[in-house]
This record gives structure tokens, sequence and C-alpha cells, in this order.
């Protein structure tokens, strides 16, 4: 069972639908936020669309470093968002060029 945060009263909080990751801009790290990513999503019975999400999020993940990271010094990170409900899920990928895609 995961760890989950408990409110003031010691009560386990509903589990969030989403995945969040903050990863190095390197492309040695996909592999590993791919992996947590599609844990996560079988975790909540998401492993119908698992192959589909991962891939998108990896292409967006590889574009945001090769694209959107570009003359920025060693160190930076990536945000992965993505959050789900019954109707839809979101991807969000924010590397730091202010640059729009």
């Amino acid at each position: 069972m995961p760890n989950l945060p408990a409110d003031r009263n010691g009560a386990l909080a509903a589990h969030e639908p989403q995945f969040k990751a903050l990863f190095p801009a390197k492309r040695e790290a996909i592999p590993r936020v791919r992996g947590r990513l599609r844990a996560r999503l079988e975790e909540d019975d998401l492993g119908s669309i698992a192959d589909d999400v991962v891939l998108i999020c990896t292409e967006l993940m590889a574009n945001a470093i090769l694209h959107g990271c570009i003359g920025f010094p060693p160190g930076i990170t990536i945000k992965l968002t993505v959050e789900w409900s019954d109707a839809q899920l979101r991807v969000d990928v924010r590397d730091p060029s202010v640059v729009r895609p």
C-alpha cells in the first residue's frame, strides 16, 4: 500500500489521480520517469492506456530536453504533470524556455 498523507485527524487523504515528476534535463532521466509513470497509471487501473500515455509523455519530455533547454546551464530541470479523471487525461511538460513550442 502506498504511503498516503494523513490529514489533521490522522485519516488518510484521498488518492490523487495524478503523477508529478521533476527531473534533470537529460535523456538518461526519461526511462526512470517513464517507468514511474507507468506504475502509477497501472496503480489506478489505467493499464489499458498506459502505453499510449507513456509514449506521448516520452516524446514531450524528449522535445523539452532537446528544444526547451538549449542554452541553459547544466542542472536545469523539467516538470511533468499528468492528471486524470473518468472523462479526460491531461499532460503538462514544463521546461525553462519562454519560447512557446
